[in-house]
């Protein structure tokens, strides 16, 4: 078949020429947060979000710290060592470096908050005990530990931590941006949610290269856990935003547990419907990045008003319009 000349495979053509694609784009997506000058959420910040918003982002974010080194530290790692496919590999060892970079990002931004928090109570209680958020974490950490889990298994617990877990902060985002609170960390968001995209869909595809899954009972105990947990992670976002139907946050994390199963071709576990216009898929996964065309000013990129991902079946007063 010839040559490849410069695919980092030693000038052979690859054997999984899909994978190797997704590789390229993902490397030509690099991305990096500190072009990204977050000042101009300070006032915001401050002024605006009041002490429950304040600490449920820094709790959230908190929890996606913890989630996200687990994954970075633990669990890429096995995985890429179990995979067995060289295109995987590599496209994996740079989704490790990603989900560093993606760690990075939430704990610079809980620094950066927390440094201009106005009150005191709101840090001391951000690093208290946190049950609900440390059965996520436990969760996570027993799937990695476990040594009879194979690399199916591994890998659909990889898909539940990106989609399910990250359920009630995508929530938070929608209703920051429906009101135009704190664009730049809005937009560092959507940049991790079109890389976990990308990720949960590799993960698909490496299934489907083996021709195998977990099993239906398998999928249906794990994503349930995993909705319970992040359930009542969020059990305060109700009141928090005065949501009128109490049920919507649930709804919402079952519907994108509903998603991730019929991904893999197993019937909805829920049949739960969207509640809020959040959408699904990454919102900026057409969008250049850092180091994509040579972007001179990164803060000059749009940030997706032209896309309905805002909470919008709810009555005004949901908003406190």
């Amino acid at each position: 078949m010839g040559s490849l000349v410069g695919n980092g495979l030693s000038g052979t053509l690859p054997k999984e020429p899909e994978m190797w694609a997704k590789y390229l784009v993902a490397k030509e997506s690099f991305w990096h947060p500190s072009p990204l000058d977050t000042v101009i959420d300070d006032a915001d910040w401050t002024f605006r979000l009041n002490d429950g918003l304040r600490k449920a982002l820094l709790r959230t974010l908190a929890s996606l710290s913890a989630i996200k080194s687990i994954v970075a530290d633990h669990l890429m790692p096995t995985i890429v060592r179990e995979v067995g496919l060289v295109e995987a590999s590599r496209y994996l060892e740079l989704q490790t470096v990603v989900e560093h970079i993606h760690l990075d990002t939430y704990d610079e931004l809980r620094a950066r908050l927390l440094s201009s928090c106005p009150d005191a109570a709101i840090r001391v209680c951000t690093s208290a005990e946190d049950y609900a958020s440390q059965a996520k974490t436990a969760w996570a950490m027993r799937l990695v530990n476990d040594p009879s889990k194979g690399l199916e298994d591994r890998l659909l617990a990889f898909m539940c931590l990106e989609r399910i877990y990250t359920a009630s902060f995508s929530i938070l985002v929608a209703w920051l941006r429906k009101r135009a609170f704190l664009p730049r960390m809005c937009r560092l968001v959507d940049l991790i949610c079109r890389d976990e995209d990308r990720h949960v869909k590799f993960a698909r595809d490496i299934l489907n290269h083996l021709r195998s899954c977990p099993s239906l009972i398998y999928i249906k105990s794990m994503v349930s856990e995993a909705v319970a947990l992040e359930t009542e992670f969020a059990a305060d976002y109700p009141a928090l935003f005065s949501l009128e139907k109490t049920s919507g946050v649930a709804d919402y994390i079952k519907h994108r547990a509903d998603d991730l199963v019929t991904s893999l071709g197993c019937p909805k576990l829920y049949h739960a419907c969207n509640p809020f216009e959040v959408r699904s898929g990454p919102p900026c996964a057409s969008r250049p990045t850092i180091f994509e065309r040579r972007i001179v000013s990164h803060h000059q990129l749009p940030l997706l008003g032209d896309i309905h991902d805002v909470l919008g079946p709810f009555s005004a007063s949901a908003f406190g319009y």
